[in-house]
């Protein structure tokens, strides 16, 4: 028997074991069994395979593994890239426009090459000052979507002091 039919054999062992959910360790174990008893063995020499053999084979599958999942990932994409476009030149058969933006943006999402959304965030500044420290009035300016008036020089907030944002000064147990 050959080198390369050898290690087909082996290899087609080592994945249907893998599979199985096996260890490098317990394959190499199981492998090493005498022929009658399941194992499987070096032809040429008659000696078991080694832990190295089993592993370097364990990572050869792996890596075709990854292959195949790859090639099928881009068969899928390709013919997801083919219907959309079949759906799309139906759409302009028919003038419908909002399916052909519809079409043009699933293909630039399926593809990656959607233009980034920009975010923004937008918000109101309000005082250092907590909500215990706010009047009845001030609240309820709020709550109506209304501006607080500016700071006065005394509602500034120094780190560390009894106004800090832990909501209690020294006494409250987070003091910068």
């Amino acid at each position: 028997m050959g080198y390369t039919r050898i290690t087909e054999k082996r290899q087609l062992e080592v994945e249907r074991l893998r599979v199985q959910g096996y260890t490098i360790r317990e394959i190499a174990e199981l492998l090493a069994k005498p022929v009658d008893e399941g194992g499987l063995r070096n032809p040429e020499t008659g000696e078991p395979f080694s832990k190295s053999t089993i592993g370097n084979d364990v990572q050869e599958i792996a890596a075709r593994w990854s292959e195949m999942l790859d090639a099928s990932i881009l068969e899928n994409r390709g013919r997801e890239v083919r219907e959309l476009r079949l759906a799309r030149q139906m759409a302009w058969r028919r003038g419908d426009l909002t399916e052909i933006r519809l079409s043009v943006a699933q293909e630039a999402k399926l593809l990656g090459t959607e233009t980034p959304v920009q975010q923004v965030v937008t918000g109101q500044m309000f005082s250092m000052r907590t909500a215990r420290e706010l009047t009845d009035d001030e609240l309820l300016a709020i709550a109506a979507g209304g501006e607080l008036p500016p700071e006065s020089p005394g509602d500034q907030v120094e780190r560390g002091g009894e106004d800090d944002l832990t909501g209690g000064g020294s006494e409250g147990g987070l003091a910068a």
